[in-house]
This record gives C-alpha cells, sequence and structure tokens, in this order.
C-alpha cells in the first residue's frame, strides 16, 4: 500500500512540474511582449519627434552581431532603448541547436525603411524551433510556428514591418 501511495504522490508531482514549466514560460513571454510594445511606443515617439525611425532602427543582430549597448542607438530615447535591448535579451530563451544564425532581439529594417519598424523578439516555447513575438508599424504577429514560408503573414515583423 505504501508503494502505491508513493507511485500516486509522484504522477501528481510529475504532472504539476510540467504545469509550473508552462507557466513560467508564459510569464516571461508576458514580460518579453510588454517591453517589445514599451519599445514601440518609443519608435512611435521618435517619429513624433523627428518624423522618421532611423536613430532607432538599426538592422543588427543582437546578441550575434553586437551587444545591445553597442549597437550604436541614437537620440532622445536611445538609453531607454538599451535599456529594454538588454532585458529582453536576459529574458529571451537561449536559441536551439541549428538556429545559432538567428536572432534573440532584432530592431531593424533595411536602411531605406526609415518610415517603417520591426521589432522581432525570441519567446520561450516547449517546440524545438524558436517562435517570435513581433511588433511593428504594420501591427503584431505572435503564433506557435513562424510562417517561414510566407512571412508576410508575419505582420510587423522583419519582412512586413
Amino acid at each position: 500500500e505504501l508503494l502505491v501511495v508513493i507511485a500516486i504522490i509522484g504522477i501528481l508531482a510529475s504532472i504539476v512540474l510540467v504545469s509550473l514549466v508552462n507557466v513560467r514560460y508564459k510569464a516571461k513571454n508576458a514580460v518579453i511582449r510588454q517591453e517589445v510594445d514599451e519599445l514601440a511606443k518609443l519608435m512611435e515617439l521618435e517619429y513624433a519627434d523627428s518624423g522618421n525611425y532611423s536613430k532607432l532602427q538599426i538592422d543588427l543582430i543582437v546578441p550575434l552581431q553586437a551587444d545591445c549597448d553597442e549597437v550604436g542607438y541614437d537620440g532622445q530615447y536611445a538609453s531607454q532603448v538599451v535599456a529594454l535591448c538588454e532585458k529582453i535579451v536576459s529574458m529571451a530563451p537561449e536559441l536551439p541547436s541549428g538556429y545559432e544564425s538567428y536572432a534573440q532581439f532584432l530592431m531593424a529594417n533595411n536602411e531605406d525603411m526609415v518610415n517603417k519598424f520591426s521589432i522581432m523578439a525570441t519567446i520561450w516555447t516547449t517546440s524545438a524551433t524558436p517562435n517570435y513575438y513581433c511588433s511593428g508599424s504594420s501591427g503584431k504577429f505572435e503564433s506557435t510556428s513562424f510562417p517561414f514560408g510566407d512571412p508576410e503573414q508575419a505582420v510587423g515583423c522583419y519582412w512586413e514591418p
């Protein structure tokens, strides 16, 4: 009887642990979404002040190509952007093997798109493929699978700012 009780407790404990992982991921993703949305607000403030996003819209993959404080953001909101970038990168999951060249955080466009912006951040998932939360001048996007085959569906992301 004691073994049956121990087995039942073990089963219940494993169910609780699996649930806690999902709750933790949801909490981290909520913070990442909030910080990306704050960045989007700063982008809009920059646009209202200067008429474009070029001071904050630099085509670099963080942290693959540069750390947040090395990107070269400029203007009135640069220090706030660096702080938000650092928080997002610290909260974002490590990219799985095979995806090292992808971005944990990307705030970029082609240089000729100074009147559009795109912010992408990796979010937590139980999938082996990285998922992103995007916010851009055309809207927001989040999905359990990124539409690499048809990226125009991903409004707010790099391909459809």
